[in-house]
């Protein structure tokens, strides 16, 4: 459907990444994505090779996904922490176990889930990583296993709280995350059989994975964020440093997840409906960095015109509100 393409576009743009329309067809015909494609032109140095400003960054194992005992129980586990983090106002980003170490170290907090499997090598990067300054979170079993399966008879990081070198380790209880993450709605999106289509929602876990893994993440870290979003409105926000200086892309999400009864994939996306209502409620954002903003503007594929955002740059802390009603489904800050 039109609303269900246009929020996987605006998804993506939040995540910093392209975004392809694989559907093609929707139930009144060619979907029409131009638009949408017009405003990325229009706005391509926002889009263009983007650098996420984040809190922390969820360590992918490869190595751990394709273990053959347990690795959907594993990345199960995992993937509930990192929703906790994600809906929780925390600046997440994914770092990969291969990774050169100046991707680690440009993180300032890693954080190990379950990661149950690893090589020696990525075991001594993240030892370099903490030495010099980096957070580490482990979270459940933490390197049991080296790549050939077998279990490692040492571990030497990561196994408890401590502080090493310029750095500190902090091991998390899995106990402390809700332990059923928000799944999604398995049906063929090419039926339009509604009989076949329609079941009922998952469990809605969202506010669960705030108030128990959220929490105790952003407790690990001492509230520490990067960026802090006020709003009675559910919103999901991300900052990026950009070729000209950073955007902010917003996200409305409220009321974008059927939270009981039966659903189907064809039910609209209030939000992103063409004609939609705008949103009800101020955003204030406050970030927590020394950007030299000389302006700050705000864009919507749903806008005609921009709209200037009167803000305060005090103390290493900019600030601005992003007033209601001026769009409905998403919003492109460029902060200049």
């Amino acid at each position: 459907t039109a609303d269900a393409l246009y929020f996987s576009w605006a998804l993506a743009k939040s995540w910093g990444q392209l975004y392809t329309n694989c559907g093609g067809e929707g139930t009144g015909g060619t979907l029409d994505e131009k638009w949408l494609r017009d405003f990325e032109i229009k706005h391509i140095s926002s889009y263009t090779n983007p650098k996420k400003i984040t809190d922390l960054a969820f360590m992918l194992s490869f190595d751990t996904r394709d273990y053959s005992e347990g690795c959907e129980t594993h990345q199960g586990n995992f993937i509930r922490w990192l929703e906790a983090s994600y809906l929780s106002g925390i600046s997440t980003d994914m770092v990969f176990e291969n990774a050169q170490y100046k991707d680690f170290a440009r993180h300032k907090r890693i954080v190990c889930a379950h990661t149950v499997m690893l090589s020696d090598n990525v075991l001594k990067k993240l030892r370099r990583y903490v030495k010099e300054g980096g957070h580490l979170i482990t979270i459940g079993d933490f390197a049991k296993y080296k790549p050939d399966g077998s279990l490692r008879s040492r571990v030497t990081i990561g196994r408890k709280s401590e502080e090493l070198g310029i750095g500190k380790v902090t091991v998390l209880s899995d106990e402390d995350c809700y332990d059923n993450y928000h799944w999604v709605l398995n049906i063929n999106r090419f039926e339009t059989d509604l009989s076949k289509a329609t079941k009922e929602a998952a469990e809605y876990a969202v506010e669960k994975l705030r108030a128990t893994g959220g929490k105790t993440l952003l407790d690990a870290i001492s509230n520490d964020t990067i960026m802090k979003v006020t709003s009675e409105q559910d919103i999901h926000a991300s900052l990026f440093k950009v070729r000209n200086g950073f955007a902010l892309n917003i996200v409305n999400t409220e009321d974008t997840i059927t939270k009981e009864g039966l659903t189907n994939h064809l039910l609209p996306i209030p939000a992103f409906v063409k004609g939609a209502k705008e949103i009800k409620n101020d955003i204030q954002i406050d970030i927590n960095m020394d950007i030299p903003a000389k302006k700050i503007t705000l864009y919507s594929p749903e806008r005609s015109r921009s709209l200037a955002i009167p803000f305060t740059n005090t103390d290493s802390k900019l600030s601005f509100i992003v007033p209601k009603k001026k769009f409905a489904g998403y919003a492109l800050i460029e902060i200049k």
